[in-house]
């Protein structure tokens, strides 16, 4: 009788301790990291911003930024994705020039009150090969905005490559505009990704 009793008491332990974590699944934790503004260049890998600046009016130019450090997580649970956040440090968003970097980090994303950018989704992924629209949040500057994200999934071996695009704007996203009397910064933002996620089923 006691022999039964400690092994219904062992399977009482395992149920509250275990199963709750199989219901969780698996959790996604990875991040990259780039050592200079040139490395994130040339590598496949990356998290960047496109953006156009018109001076005196006339002449358009473009530039592009990189995020040389950021991370994803998120938990997996059979085909389907959960919390997924993206996140990384303002002063990690490199230009290529230090003065456009300073006064994108000062005076644009206010990086000494509010440091970090975070991407959330809104709801679960299904993580199906194939394009879909993700809504995400992105949290800058103290505040919360909506933003959708078309990305695309493959899976090849034991991981997906996610590869995503979304437009947001300056004006959307309650940015102080960066533009002097003979430059004006263009409202449009072209945010892009390409990164591997190891993933087991």
């Amino acid at each position: 009788m006691i022999k039964l009793n400690f092994y219904y008491l062992k399977l009482i332990i395992v149920c509250i301790f275990f199963i709750p974590l199989f219901a969780l699944g698996k959790v996604i934790s990875q991040s990259y990291a780039f050592k200079d503004y040139d490395e994130a260049y040339e590598s496949p890998i990356f998290l960047k911003f496109d953006m156009e600046s018109t001076k005196l009016g006339l002449i358009t130019t473009d530039f592009t930024g990189f995020v040389k450090n950021f991370s994803v997580t998120g938990d997996v649970q059979k085909n389907i994705a959960k919390k997924i956040t993206l996140s990384f440090l303002i002063k990690n968003m490199d230009t290529d020039s230090d003065g456009r970097n300073e006064k994108m980090w000062e005076y644009c994303l206010d990086f000494k009150n509010h440091p970090e950018i975070i991407l959330n989704s809104k709801n679960p992924i299904t993580l199906n090969e194939g394009q879909q629209t993700v809504p995400l949040w992105i949290n800058l500057r103290g505040k919360k905005f909506p933003i959708d994200m078309d990305i695309k999934l493959k899976k090849e071996a034991n991981q997906i490559l996610a590869t995503g695009n979304a437009k947001a704007f300056i004006s959307k996203l309650e940015i102080p505009d960066p533009s002097i009397a003979i430059a004006e910064v263009n409202d449009l933002i072209k945010i892009s990704f390409h990164f591997p996620i190891k993933y087991e089923k």
